[in-house]
């Protein structure tokens, strides 16, 4: 073999080899691509199954008020053909509903779905169904929580920029909310991680002002102890 087809032999090898070596990085540069799809259609998928879950509650409360009021007019009515298509609604919607059903309000039920998850540490799911609660349950009284609850999810994911804005929306919506003071200790914590000191301890400042005797307050003292120390 001469050496001119050597050195072509060995060219056509180096150039096959960086033909695959271009593929393999192109499929796995396009793989965190998958990933993002993939997580846009489960986060879709989720808020899909929440929308359904909080049809079927309204449905199920609509039912409950028809049940209720039924009876009286019924009663406003003499028995005959005229009454039937009524007391034939009656027997639908007449089925006492279950104590848990009866308890639970829809906010409730979506709130228990978010703790569930926050407690078996979905905590991306778990703010999905934080907000989705706060979305279609806003003035509900459970959204505070809901709200202390997407604050400390975004936390344990370190996503402080979201902790942040959370926070300064429970300063707006709920001022004087104890766990509005609990989140602003949060708040508190990521400037410190960002090396942000005075705004920490301005923070503080304000939590030991606003909430005295409090826990909150105490805790806010010790941060602002150690900031000091």
């Amino acid at each position: 073999m001469t050496v001119q087809q050597s050195a072509l032999m060995a060219l056509t090898m180096a150039l096959i080899w960086l033909g695959a070596y271009f593929s393999f990085q192109q499929h796995f540069s396009a793989e965190p691509v998958y990933i993002q799809q993939l997580e846009r259609l489960s986060s879709e998928l989720e808020r899909e199954r929440m929308r359904t879950l909080l049809a079927e509650m309204r449905m199920r409360d609509f039912q409950q008020e028809v049940a209720a009021l039924v009876p009286q007019w019924l009663d406003s009515l003499t028995p005959g053909q005229e009454s039937y298509p009524l007391r034939n609604l009656a027997s639908v919607t007449a089925a006492p509903p279950s104590p848990s059903a009866h308890r639970n309000s829809a906010a409730e039920i979506l709130l228990e779905e978010g703790k569930r998850e926050f407690r078996q540490g979905q905590f991306a799911r778990a703010i999905r169904s934080f907000e989705f609660l706060i979305e279609q349950q806003g003035y509900s009284r459970h959204a505070v929580e809901a709200y202390f609850l997407l604050v400390e999810s975004h936390y344990q994911l370190q996503q402080h920029e979201q902790v942040l804005a959370r926070v300064e929306q429970m300063i707006q919506l709920f001022p004087g909310h104890e766990l509005t003071g609990t989140a602003m200790i949060r708040m508190g914590h990521v400037f410190e991680y960002r090396r942000r000191t005075h705004e920490a301890q301005a923070v503080y400042r304000s939590l030991i002002q606003l909430f005295p005797g409090r826990a909150v307050a105490s805790q806010a003292q010790e941060a602002l102890s150690e900031l000091e120390f």
